[in-house]
């Protein structure tokens, strides 16, 4: 595909693993491994020991541990949609390598890529701050999430609650993807976290900067690089036209 510089690109999907997206709904109780993970393409479904229910996304690794004080999850890697059953006695609480987040009885995310960490509220309220060993239940210094907010937490920045849309937030839990705006750059980016089929990366910076917005099925990258191929292509016409 040209554009009005003359050079050509084409989104051409690299397939990794004839695999594609599975969803299954297994018993964590019924596991005798207290790990749970996700390949590039996997959704999975799980219900815990308490019955709270966690869909984790491609590339996820979760542990949980129950006792009779505390539910515990810790997420090393990946994403986890957690709808929690109420138990006002022993707390929910997710951690990762860089942060926390406690709940009671609520429906939240947990979302840890490299050195940085996501929550956010759709029900409830939960509890987040920075992991300090010597707090077990992510009390110290910790802010409220409301439904609707969503907060980042990393060991250089300040933990602070912002507004968000939810549905775009956990779209990823249905396999979808909503963009409002996002760059090519980080389409792509997105779609090759989480699928075995990566898609090329453009060199031009003009194409990358391009922005966009929709809801694509986060499990079919080549349809996804279809859209794009057919976008610059109007571009291009709508510039040369």
């Amino acid at each position: 595909m040209s554009h009005r510089n003359g050079r050509e690109w084409t989104l051409q999907p690299l397939l990794l693993a004839a695999s594609m997206a599975l969803v299954s709904i297994i018993p964590a109780s019924q596991s005798s491994a207290p790990t749970l993970t996700t390949q590039a393409g996997e959704w999975r479904t799980v219900i815990l020991q308490d019955g709270t229910v966690a869909t984790l996304g491609p590339r996820t690794v979760l542990t949980h541990s129950y006792t009779r004080q505390r539910r515990s999850v810790y997420l090393t890697a990946g994403e986890a949609l957690f709808a929690v059953t109420k138990d006002p006695q022993r707390p929910f609480v997710v951690e990762t390598p860089v942060g926390c987040a406690k709940a009671l009885g609520t429906i939240f995310s947990v979302t840890h890529r490299l050195r940085s960490t996501a929550v956010t509220t759709q029900e409830g309220i939960v509890a987040t701050a920075r992991l300090e060993h010597t707090d077990p239940n992510c009390s110290r210094d910790s802010i409220r999430l409301y439904a609707g907010d969503k907060a980042v937490v990393e060991s250089w920045t300040p933990v602070v609650a912002r507004t968000v849309d939810t549905a775009v937030e956990h779209a990823w839990a249905k396999r979808e993807i909503i963009f409002t705006g996002q760059t090519v750059e980080q389409a792509l980016a997105e779609f090759n976290r989480r699928n075995w089929v990566q898609l090329d990366m453009p060199t031009d910076p003009e194409i990358l900067k391009i922005r966009l917005f929709g809801r694509f099925p986060l499990d079919d990258p080549e349809r996804f690089a279809r859209y794009l191929e057919d976008q610059l292509r109007w571009r291009r016409q709508q510039t040369t036209g």
